[in-house]
């Protein structure tokens, strides 16, 4: 990496600014440069610092490829995963009551019952 001092007609930016701006964490910032997906100089102080310009270029060009990623479409995600897993919780929970007192299963589940049945039995078999 090259010395700041090499640039001074430009604007720098910190780790911190790089992240608010990509919508990401400062160390992914870190591993991204780290990576050489984003071009950073070293403070003589031995800091990361970037070139907005070169910042900017990255926020266009994934906007044009349609490739970058919003906070919101994580906490979206996040949100779909907690659904997910309260669903495939409720299934295991039936699945134990199934197993453990199948009569305690309300009516509503009953067709479960009657497949919970006819898998054990061709397990039996």
């Amino acid at each position: 990496m090259d010395s700041v001092g090499e640039r001074t007609d430009t604007t720098w930016l910190h780790v911190a600014d790089v992240a608010r701006l990509l919508g990401v964490s400062a160390n992914t910032v870190r591993r991204w440069t780290d990576a050489g997906r984003i071009a950073a100089y070293r403070s003589p102080g031995g800091h990361r610092r970037f070139l907005a310009e070169d910042v900017l270029a990255i926020l266009s060009d994934e906007e044009v490829a349609g490739a970058a990623a919003h906070p919101g479409d994580f906490a979206e995600l996040r949100r779909q995963t907690q659904d997910l897993r309260a669903v495939v919780q409720a299934g295991l929970d039936l699945t134990a009551l199934l197993a453990e007192a199948p009569r305690d299963v309300p009516e509503h589940a009953a067709p479960l019952r009657a497949d919970r049945r006819a898998s054990l039995r061709h397990l039996r078999a």
